[in-house]
């Protein structure tokens, strides 16, 4: 098999949460330049297209509206859990704040894993859950989101396990610094900025469009034999 055909994601289809922007919305990109036919989700009440891709609401911390969306849907190859939430200046600190940043982080990849299980079962799919390197080091500025991670790191290599009897390979993926709206407040900051930027070997700050390849990999034939694993792309900074 070549290269091209090993990352041919044609007649795939391919669920991309938190797909509106960022890290997800290259994600979906990439997926839809392979070929595959993609769904994005986010939080909002948006019709059934966004930007030419298929979309639907789903909210991680609204169990019905995970439910939902999964019942509109015939089959899926390939769920990505991109989407999430984190609070800085120590908010996260506070037990309600904690609290709702690990069920949007933990429990809601968990609740999409499950609603989706039965079509990933037919389809022998795949699942990528985008962590964080906060997942395998300390997060003392976002200890829930740390946390959250940390623990959907190990569902990862638990369902990888569970569920690999089924044909479904489980892996993740471990952004570093990735330029997003997500941390934009903390980089109008140029002094923060230059202390992150200080501790990566390569010595930059990330892309979102960096972050896809690895998706693109894990979901294609290339990665038929992987699985439980976890793509670490941060510039060298854990290291």
């Amino acid at each position: 098999m070549g290269t091209a055909a090993t990352f041919d994601l044609s007649g795939k289809r391919v669920l991309v949460t938190g797909g509106t922007r960022g890290i997800g919305r290259e994600i979906a990109v990439a997926m839809t330049e392979h070929g595959a036919t993609v769904t994005i989700t986010g939080t909002g009440v948006r019709g059934e297209e966004v930007d030419g891709f298929a979309y639907r609401r789903l909210d991680l911390v609204d169990a019905p509206s995970i439910e939902a969306a999964a019942a509109t849907f015939d089959g899926l190859d390939v769920l990505i859990n991109n989407a999430g939430v984190l609070f800085r200046d120590d908010q996260e600190y506070e037990p309600v704040v904690f609290e709702h940043v690990v069920s949007a982080n933990l429990f809601g990849p968990y609740r999409v894993c499950r609603a989706f299980y039965p079509h990933l079962r037919e389809s022998r799919g795949s699942i990528i859950n985008v962590v964080s390197m906060r997942a395998l080091m300390n997060a003392a500025g976002t200890p829930a989101y740390g946390a959250a991670k940390a623990g959907l790191l190990n569902l990862t290599r638990s369902l990888a396990v569970k569920w690999g009897g089924d044909g479904i390979r489980v892996n993740a993926i471990a952004p570093g610094p990735i330029r997003t709206d997500m941390n934009a407040a903390f980089r109008e900051s140029a002094a923060a900025t230059q202390a992150v930027t200080d501790g990566i070997p390569l010595g930059r700050w990330g892309d979102s469009h960096e972050i896809a390849g690895a998706a693109v990999y894990l979901a294609s034939p290339a990665a038929a034999f992987t699985t439980g694993g976890c793509i670490q792309i941060d510039g060298g900074i854990l290291a």
